[in-house]
């Protein structure tokens, strides 16, 4: 990834975090490695484990960030998120992904935030 792209990726993932802490949600981890992957965070709310991939994107580009989450990410994702629950005893009926998208507008200055829940 590009050194702006990553800047812009830990930016987006600071304003997700956020986002949860201001829902009610308790963050567990940032940033955990599963293999290949990388999980961007993992939340608790109530009894659930929430798995959540953060997308974040210039919005005077294509695709907005909740256009960009591709089907062979997905898999990947939820291949990670089974051998991670399987590695720390979770019950993978009390878990769930999550896609927070984040759309940066420059010329207003301005942040568009939106949480899409279980999207598989």
């Amino acid at each position: 990834m590009p050194p702006k792209n990553k800047q812009t990726g830990i930016f987006g993932e600071s304003l997700a975090k956020d986002f949860l802490i201001k829902k009610g949600y308790k963050i567990l981890i940032q940033n955990q490695k599963v293999g290949h992957k990388e999980i961007d965070l993992i939340a608790q709310k109530n009894k659930n484990i929430i798995f959540v991939e953060v997308k974040t994107r210039q919005k005077n580009g294509f695709p907005e960030a909740d256009e960009s989450l591709s089907s062979k990410q997905i898999k990947s994702l939820k291949k990670a998120i089974k051998t991670y629950s399987v590695q720390n005893k979770i019950n993978l009926e009390k878990t769930r992904l999550d896609l927070i998208a984040i759309n940066l507008k420059e010329e207003k200055r301005s942040v568009e935030i939106k949480h899409y829940k279980e999207i598989i």
